[in-house]
């Protein structure tokens, strides 16, 4: 039996990888996935280089009542740096509750939801959060839901969440 910890950044998923293909006898397999997946996040990171402005990103992983997000030292923290994009959340640790206020406060340029699978209407309803209309993102219509099994899974698609979050936050740049 092995168990494998959540990695918290993409060289601790790598190892995970490297691990589970050393246990499973598949190094051939992991290798070359850990290898494909470096590849893509270095072409995501050249390509976020171009970026001269980072945006301030709010990352929303529940909504009202309660508001979690990412905060520093978690996975989607990382994939922010990646990206050239700040986390307006970052002064938190892990998982946390952030007042709606200090949400307003902080004026994310883009607010990226991540759970749209369970609620239909999660971009409409930060869109029409009481208190947000000030907001630059709500002003923008820069409210868009990622796929949570992509961004929060640490694992061999964690690439392609990369890329979807880069694409949601600066589709001028990402745009194919």
């Amino acid at each position: 039996v092995y168990v494998v910890q959540e990695g918290k950044n993409f060289d601790e998923v790598y190892d995970t990888i490297t691990v589970i293909g050393q246990a499973t006898g598949g190094m051939e397999e992991a290798d070359a996935l850990v290898s494909e997946m470096e590849v893509q996040v270095e072409e995501i990171k050249e390509q976020a280089s171009a970026v001269k402005e980072p945006k301030k990103v709010f990352i929303e992983v529940s909504g009202d009542p309660e508001i979690y997000t990412a905060g520093s030292g978690t996975f989607m923290d990382h994939m922010l740096e990646i990206i050239n994009a700040e986390n307006v959340a970052k002064d938190l640790e892990g998982w946390v509750s952030m007042d709606p206020e200090a949400i307003v406060e902080a004026n994310p340029d883009v607010i990226l939801t991540t759970y749209g699978y369970y609620v239909p209407e999660a971009v409409d309803q930060v869109l029409a959060r009481p208190g947000f209309e000030s907001v630059a993102a709500v002003k923008e219509k820069a409210v868009v839901d990622v796929n949570s099994d992509l961004v929060n899974s640490s694992g061999p698609r964690l690439t392609e969440g990369l890329l979807e979050m880069a694409e949601a936050v600066y589709p001028e740049v990402f745009s194919e």
